[in-house]
């Protein structure tokens, strides 16, 4: 609440907490995960796979820094609810954007 005006945390974040005065209290959605939609009372879910979430995500798959993060490069590969991109092996490579597990490399 800000003079006595409720109002809910902007899509990327969240707040456990009730009855906060100050809009400092929502918290940027965790990395790794995306909190879609405004209002939120809990940390968010995963990032989908083939996309890594960086923190403050609004989308599962963020394709903008704006968004909170990117789609998985060429050469890498993003599990589900990564935080950054995973090279692929020495002497492997993954030809796709957005590979999913390490066997697409």
């Amino acid at each position: 609440c800000t003079a006595g005006v409720m109002r809910a945390c902007p899509e990327g974040t969240f707040n456990t907490q009730t009855e906060q005065s100050s809009p400092n209290a929502c918290l940027p959605c965790s990395p790794g995960k995306y909190c879609q939609g405004v209002g939120r009372a809990s940390d968010g879910v995963n990032c989908d796979a083939g996309f890594f979430c960086t923190g403050g995500a609004t989308v599962s798959q963020p394709t903008t820094t704006a968004q909170g993060g990117k789609e998985c490069e060429r050469g890498f590969w993003c599990g589900a609810g990564t935080t950054s991109m995973t090279p692929c092996q020495s002497g492997t490579f993954n030809p796709d954007a957005r590979g999913t597990a390490i066997s697409f490399c």
